[in-house]
């Protein structure tokens, strides 16, 4: 009777195990809404913070100032395009840019994706998805003396309200040595995922983080976030 009594125990504390973790999985996933009339959804952010980019061995940009547009046009999603414009990039003394930009602008575009980066206490993020970006730097003479490229995912944690309309937010995106100050995320099945950017400054892909020193802020218009 003990050993069944053992055993039964045993499969209930099972059993409650089991029931807890499977309402842990499930995670609903914040989603951009318009407001009324508004087929679409924009924010801008202007900053003149010192960025940077830096792998973990030290190689580095630094830059001064990002200016930030996000663009949704689909409502209920957690998805849309963004475009970010670095300023006063360089490698050292050598001038960076990308494609046709002038020297030391460098833009980085591509697609977000609002995730949850914890549930107690809420905080949420934006997953910054960074296609292979080629970025030249040299000197007038060699404008293409190295050339670096970039690619992976950064997160920026959000601050701001959800469930009314949305005038002002801001996002940080911080960094020390290589290393981002948040990677991990939850997707919607509840499993914890992260971040990773990487940068080729001539050694291969190495583990890299995007720095702003100070919080970007963002003004919008035409949208909520539903939690």
């Amino acid at each position: 009777m003990r050993r069944f009594m053992i055993v039964g125990a045993a499969l209930v504390a099972a059993l409650v195990a089991s029931i807890a973790a499977s309402a842990a999985m499930a995670v609903t996933l914040p989603s951009i809404l318009f407001l009324a009339g508004k087929t679409s959804a924009v924010a801008k952010a202007t900053s003149t913070s010192a960025t940077s980019l830096e792998t973990v061995v030290g190689s580095k940009l630094t830059g001064k100032g990002v200016e930030v547009t996000l663009t949704t046009t689909t409502a209920g999603s957690a998805l849309g395009t963004y475009v970010s414009l670095f300023k006063e990039v360089a490698e050292g003394t050598n001038k960076c840019k990308t494609g046709t930009l002038a020297a030391g602008n460098v833009e980085i575009a591509g697609e977000f994706h609002l995730v949850t980066i914890s549930e107690v206490p809420l905080v949420m993020g934006t997953l910054f998805l960074v296609p292979v970006t080629t970025i030249l730097c040299g000197t007038t003479e060699k404008p293409e003396k190295v050339k670096i490229k970039v690619e992976g995912s950064a997160l920026s944690a959000f601050s701001g309200t959800f469930n009314s309309e949305i005038k002002e937010f801001s996002g940080t995106l911080l960094a020390s040595k290589g290393k981002p100050s948040k990677t991990a995320y939850l997707n919607d099945a509840g499993t914890t995922l992260n971040a990773s950017l990487k940068s080729n400054f001539g050694l291969g892909l190495e583990e890299s983080a995007e720095n702003v020193t100070e919080p970007i802020k963002f003004i919008s218009e035409g949208l909520t976030i539903d939690e």
